[in-house]
């Protein structure tokens, strides 16, 4: 996602790949546990993977809202038209 769109900010839905936008949220809902010591799947070891790749934590309600950045969008398209 990274290499394709040129950052981390990886939308909660993900249309063209619903099963990655699922792990996506599954993530990070296991790392707000993992911050206040809640039962979680999250491990130190796998926040520190995930950072090195930058993966992004949290997704604004602004994205939210219009379904991720109007550039993000765009290139999902783009993408998508050249499968």
């Amino acid at each position: 996602f990274v290499k394709e769109f040129g950052h981390g900010r990886v939308p909660n839905e993900f249309p063209s790949y619903p099963p990655f936008g699922n792990w996506v949220r599954n993530q990070r809902q296991n790392y707000i546990k993992f911050q206040k010591g809640d039962l979680s799947c999250m491990t130190e070891s796998r926040v520190k993977l995930l950072n090195k790749v930058g993966f992004e934590w949290e997704w604004s309600e602004r994205e939210k809202i219009i379904g991720g950045p109007v550039k993000l969008r765009e290139r999902v398209w783009s993408w998508k038209s050249s499968k």
